[in-house]
């Protein structure tokens, strides 16, 4: 079975990846040991062991990415990273959509107040002539 996926994709990837694989996880994941939570610590090993083995077999440390990637991770290290993805990606697009319906109002009434300009500009102009 051969799975691409879109330069686009890939480089979307990449940008969540770097964000995944901040130093504050091996943190996170050490203070989980510490408190003995290893049900979270194995989570989050897995987790950031997956990511790796995908940045390296796949998206080769993000050398490339202007091009068509061919995922070739094994199937289940595939599900279980695009699962969490998916997810990561719904709890992001759900946080951020009220900044975004703020941005499309701004745009709508920048749009309006553009509109409004170039209208009362249009008949003061055709008033001058």
């Amino acid at each position: 079975m051969s799975i691409t996926i879109p330069a686009a994709q890939a480089q979307a990837l990449w940008r969540l990846f770097q964000d995944t694989l901040d130093p504050s996880c091996l943190a996170t994941l050490w203070r989980a040991v510490d408190r003995s939570d290893f049900e979270t610590a194995d989570r989050i090993a897995r987790e950031y062991a997956d990511t790796l083995d995908l940045l390296l077999e796949d998206l080769r440390w993000g050398v490339g990415l202007g091009e068509e990637v061919e995922l070739r991770s094994p199937p289940d290290l595939l599900h279980r990273v695009f699962t969490r993805v998916g997810e990561e990606a719904a709890e992001i697009r759900e946080a951020t959509e009220p900044e975004q319906e703020e941005a499309r109002r701004e745009e709508e009434w920048n749009r309006l107040l553009e509109e409004a300009s170039r209208d009362v500009l249009a008949v003061l102009a055709e008033g001058e002539g």
